[in-house]
């Protein structure tokens, strides 16, 4: 869709401007020269054609200015369209940064589960026979409830 709209207003829609600005201009220029002639029957012929002329030139300034406006606002979409670019490359880089942090607090957290767990192996060896929980073991459930590693 772009690349018609592109297509229209970058090469057909300002040729045919300029080719209503020359053949208005041509006109007129040509009725000045036919209303010297003596002929009485194209006078008003010579000032229907000038006056239509004269519209298809003012129609064809205001579009003139419609393309040139247009340009403007071209421009400014490819500097966004840049702008654009340059922010989703930092954003690439930043969504990397962020995923190695993620990572990295995943490897801490189980590294912490880890080291419980291995806590739970030795206090398990220590509960005696009458099933008292004694407080280390308390203490690594507390650990592992804030997700920490447990005193040593």
């Amino acid at each position: 869709m772009s690349f018609l709209f592109d297509l229209l207003l970058g090469s057909f829609w300002p040729l045919l401007v300029n080719l209503l600005l020359i053949a208005s201009l041509s006109i007129f220029i040509a009725t000045y020269f036919a209303d010297k002639m003596p002929i009485l029957s194209l006078k008003t012929n010579v000032e229907v054609a000038r006056v239509l002329s004269g519209l298809i030139f003012l129609f064809a300034i205001y579009c003139k200015g419609f393309l040139s406006a247009s340009d403007v606002w071209r421009e400014k979409v490819n500097e966004y369209k840049e702008q654009v670019k340059t922010l989703e490359t930092k954003s690439q880089e930043k969504n990397i940064e962020i995923q190695e942090k993620i990572i990295e607090k995943v490897r801490v957290v189980k590294d912490v589960q880890y080291v419980i767990q291995e806590k739970l192996v030795e206090v398990e060896k220590i509960i005696d026979a009458e099933c008292k929980v004694l407080p280390e073991a308390i203490e690594i459930h507390n650990a592992a409830a804030k997700n920490r590693k447990p005193n040593e």
